[in-house]
């Protein structure tokens, strides 16, 4: 089995669960979803699906200090891409990772009762 073919199954399954994840669960209002991947088949193409897949979710700033941000993808314009977090292996002593945070807009659709945390 090559790398691409790898890396493919990877991104479905990853998507897969972060849909799931935006989707599922209507009391969510933010999710963190993290790779230890460098490839953007894995990152930017599973955040852009996710977004298109789960209307009504925005992304936020990651780890806004962090010097390196997402790489343009189609699906992702500029200000998004800014959002994402990237670790480059040859800059950064790691073997790289990815993050980006998914928030939920104000358009919640249906009105959630509030849970009491205790």
């Amino acid at each position: 089995e090559g790398l691409a073919a790898r890396v493919g199954e990877l991104a479905a399954f990853q998507l897969a669960a972060v849909t799931a994840a935006l989707t599922k669960f209507p009391n969510v209002d933010r999710v963190a979803y993290s790779t230890c991947s460098v490839h953007a088949a894995e990152n930017e193409a599973v955040v852009a699906a996710a977004l298109a897949a789960a209307p009504g979710w925005q992304l936020r700033p990651a780890l806004p200090a962090w010097p390196r941000r997402g790489a343009p993808h189609a699906g992702l314009d500029l200000a998004q891409s800014d959002c994402l977090v990237r670790c480059d292996p040859a800059e950064d002593a790691t073997n790289g990772f990815f993050v980006a945070l998914f928030e939920r807009g104000p358009e919640r659709g249906p009105a959630r009762k509030k849970r009491r945390v205790r």
